[in-house]
């Protein structure tokens, strides 16, 4: 897993709002009960309506989600 990871490369993007809550929706889905899942992200959610399902699954299998809003990340690319 950890040369997967490494192996991640970002890029400008060029989006400003993201399927955040869908992504982590799926990732719960598929983790199993009592797991960690790590989300980063540079952007606003604009799925935020799947918060109370994601909410919802989160609690039913009572997973930890880390997120880590990159805010420099996102001011660094708008000074560019």
């Amino acid at each position: 897993m950890i040369e997967a990871l490494g192996a991640v490369k970002a890029s400008r993007g060029g989006d400003l709002v993201e399927l955040a809550f869908h992504g982590i929706l799926e990732a719960v889905k598929n983790v199993r009960v009592g797991s960690t899942c790590y989300f980063f992200t540079d952007a606003p959610a604009k799925d935020v309506h799947l918060y109370p399902v994601v909410s919802s699954l989160v609690i039913e299998k009572k997973v930890k989600v880390r997120a880590d809003y990159m805010t420099k990340l996102l001011l660094n690319h708008q000074d560019t």
